[in-house]
């Protein structure tokens, strides 16, 4: 209850410091405040909280007021939209102090700020008597309203010394004010009346004007000197400077009321910002690596108070690290993401900074043979990742750590592509020329896996520092490879084991790839000799060598393969190894002969026992020739494919078995 009474208190403390509170959000001009237009209030209308004109005369000026007592040591906020381009006829005046409620009187004094006008400007008028002999007191910059559609807020203050500061805001978002001037006038320091005039030419003006957002209060009297609370580099080049409140224009952009200690040149500019505390400063000279004091004098608060003893601050700039070759590097590539394996199934490559220094990347290009894209404002602090993809699938990858969407994307073939990373001046950084061969396995070739860079700082290039990722993800943006080996160039080159696959062939397993172009037949001896080597086989993927031998292992022969001088892609050399033996089992003892069967006598005889050639005259035997076979031996005789023949013809015997002591007649 204490806490609700208590804001109640400050906000109603805070109303009242103010002559003037409207945003007409209660649908009215009527009460809260009362506002007195023209013509029966019938020239203006609230529309969508909204005060808005609404006279359909042409060639005409119409105006609207409410009270207002506050003329100095105030300040008038307010909103303004003229959905036109402002000329000589066309304008709004808005009149801070009046002392007539009725703005078109030919005897009115007091002040208006005139948004439009031949010049399309926002500028501080002082008026007595006639209109058109208003003197102009703050002259604002030419061809600020010459738009179909300003929106503008203004901001207007004057202390008790008369000094009025005119300052606007394009944006209409009350936080990027422009101190249009300022100048110092005492003619009138009461008022009664605050209002709105205008001025209007055809129909395609009319009811185009809008207003809100209405506040007139008393200045908070400010007798406190600026501070300056911080200095920081942007670059070699530039400096934001920051004050503890907003600064007086006047002596806030000049360059002599600065001084940085420690710098060969000088304060060439100071720029405005979106934050009315804080300026942007250009040097005349870059910063070197080193520490620097800015200090500031003759600078005053809108308050008119000039800094005093706070009016310095240090900074330590460290000129930007130049990247190197290898500096950066391409790190991992997800150049096939279908099928899916648990990574987005879009395409991303990851780069690593392998210096010591943070690195910005503003302004690189990647690129392969057919496109090219610039890398946005982004730095890499040293051993960290950046994850690059596509603009339209930066979200995909923001869970996995930092990542850059950049366009248009480079679009990575499957099977290969050449990428390149190159700095703002076009200096080839890294470059990888890569394939589908690369894989370690004919599964993970078909996509769904990245290729990653086994050692980040290895000088071997392509199959023999690339590799399938081994993790269960399909890849490892963001984060440590998968295949990662610490100190891969000083690791000792050897062989792990060997296999023999054929009679004649020998497969040796390395633990890292060979630089093919080392090995000859002088890095082989086997003992004892098998011939010559008569084919060499070398694969850095699967780091093996396959050795053919001119002639067949023999059998119950030991065998020890001695390899030496080979080199890795690193350039270690393979040193003298322990021999690798392998053996060839000896041959097992012949078969003992079938046994030879006992020697058999053969009995089988066949005789022609009778002929019957000449059947004619008939006898008593059939009219036919016949032959009689008899057979004396001891066994069964199977005639198939005896012949019988004389020196004319020859006749084939069909299967037919001969029992022992048995006649056998044989005719046509």
């Amino acid at each position: 209850m204490r806490k609700t009474i208590l804001f109640i208190l400050l906000l109603f403390s805070q109303l009242a410091t103010a002559q003037l509170v409207d945003d007409f959000s209660d649908g009215d001009f009527l009460l809260n405040p009362m506002w007195t237009s023209s013509a029966n209030n019938v020239d203006f209308i609230v529309l969508n909280k909204q005060l808005r004109s609404n006279s359909s005369l042409a060639s005409s000026n119409f105006s609207i007021s409410t009270a207002n007592t506050l003329a100095l040591n105030s300040k008038w906020e307010f909103w303004v939209n003229l959905q036109f381009n402002t000329s000589g006829t066309n304008y709004a005046d808005i009149y801070l102090i009046a002392d007539k409620a009725d703005l078109k009187s030919s005897s009115l004094n007091g002040y208006f700020v005139r948004i439009g006008n031949t010049n399309d400007e926002i500028c501080l008028y002082k008026r007595s008597g006639l209109i058109s002999t208003s003197v102009k007191l703050i002259d604002g910059v030419n061809g600020t309203t010459n738009t179909s559609n300003s929106s503008i807020r203004v901001r207007v203050t004057r202390n008790n010394e008369g000094l009025f500061t005119l300052e606007r805001d394009l944006s209409g978002a009350n936080n990027s004010y422009f101190t249009e001037g300022s100048s110092v006038d005492l003619d009138f320091t009461s008022s009664s009346f605050f209002g709105i005039y205008i001025q209007q030419s055809t129909a395609s003006f009319f009811q185009k004007h809008f207003f809100d957002d209405f506040i007139i209060e008393a200045l908070v009297s400010d007798k406190a000197p600026p501070e300056l609370i911080s200095v920081t580099s942007l670059d070699s080049n530039f400096l934001d400077i920051a004050f503890n409140e907003a600064m007086d224009s006047l002596g806030v952009f000049n360059p002599m009321n600065y001084s940085l200690e420690n710098h060969s040149g000088s304060i060439a500019l100071i720029q405005a910002t979106s934050v009315p505390t804080r300026f942007k400063i250009k040097l005349s000279k870059p910063l070197n690596t080193g520490k620097y004091t800015l200090k500031v004098n003759n600078v005053k608060d809108k308050a008119g108070n000039t800094i005093q003893d706070k009016n310095s601050a240090s900074f330590v700039y460290k000129k930007p690290y130049k990247a190197q070759f290898r500096d950066i590097v391409i790190n991992e590539i997800f150049a096939d993401p279908a099928p899916q394996i648990d990574l987005p199934s879009v395409e991303f490559i990851e780069i690593l900074n392998t210096s010591n220094d943070t690195v910005s990347m503003q302004n690189w290009r990647l690129s392969d043979p057919s496109s090219s894209a610039a890398l946005g404002n982004i730095s890499i602090s040293p051993n960290s990742y950046l994850i690059l993809c596509a603009k339209s699938d930066t979200a995909e990858f923001k869970k996995f750590g930092n990542v850059l969407g950049i366009s248009p994307w480079p679009s990575l073939n499957n099977s290969s592509d050449v990428i390149q990373l190159r700095d703002p001046l076009n200096v080839l950084i890294d470059s990888i020329s890569y394939s589908d061969n690369w894989h370690s396995e004919s599964l993970k070739k078909q996509g769904g896996w990245s290729l990653e860079r086994i050692n980040p700082k290895s000088i071997c290039e392509g199959i023999f520092n690339w590799t399938s990722s081994k993790d269960p993800s399909g890849g490892t943006p963001g984060k440590q490879n998968s295949t990662f080996i610490a100190n891969f160039d000083q690791m000792t080159f050897e062989a792990d084991s060997i296999k023999q696959v054929s009679d004649s062939t020998i497969l040796v397993y390395l633990n890292k790839p060979p630089r093919i172009e080392s090995i000859t037949n002088n890095n082989f001896s086997l003992l004892p000799i098998s011939g010559q080597i008569k084919d060499i086989k070398s694969s850095g993927v699967l780091k093996q060598i396959t050795l053919t031998f001119s002639e067949k292992f023999k059998a119950g022969t030991t065998y020890q393969l001695s390899v030496s001088g080979i080199k890795d892609c690193s350039g270690n050399t393979f040193s003298s190894s322990t021999p690798f033996s392998f053996s060839i089992p000896a041959l097992p003892p012949p078969p003992p002969p079938p046994p030879i069967p006992p020697v058999r006598v053969d009995t089988a005889r066949v005789f022609i026992t009778e002929i019957f050639a000449d059947p004619s005259p008939e006898v008593g035997l059939p009219l036919v020739e016949f032959i009689e076979l008899y057979n004396p031996g001891k066994d069964t005789l199977d005639l198939e494919g005896w012949t019988i023949n004389d020196p004319q013809t020859k006749g084939v015997l069909k299967k037919y078995l001969l029992p022992p002591n048995q006649y056998l007649i044989i005719c046509p």
